[in-house]
């Protein structure tokens, strides 16, 4: 089980809720389409999932702002967030999203 995240780490993930829901689909769309520069990488997706309207797109941004919501409290979310987390574990967030969420996405936000 993974260690718990500290009151400060909880209070900045939350602080992100209101960037987080106005910006949620397209950080994650930007995402995937850094991604689907790698030929490897994009294969791992189904194109379908990951275009304008694709669920994947809406499903991660959801899951994101929930996760950011309740950090502590995450008990009907915990496997998925698991799952995700471990698919995405060797994955960093590149610079570009900071555009989306400007002064929001500081050093202490993306690492936390």
């Amino acid at each position: 089980m993974p260690k718990p995240l500290s009151p400060t780490v909880t209070a900045i993930v939350k602080s992100t809720v209101p960037a987080l829901q106005r910006h949620g689909p397209k950080i994650t769309k930007i995402m995937y389409e850094l991604l689907k520069e790698d030929y490897h990488i994009r294969a791992l997706f189904n194109r379908a999932d990951l275009g304008e309207s694709g669920a994947q797109v809406g499903e991660l941004a959801t899951a994101i702002v929930a996760y950011a919501r309740n950090p502590k409290t995450l008990d009907a979310l915990a496997p998925t967030v698991e799952r995700i987390a471990h698919k995405h574990t060797g994955l960093h967030i590149p610079p570009e999203l900071r555009q989306v969420l400007g002064d929001t996405a500081n050093d202490e936000a993306i690492v936390a």
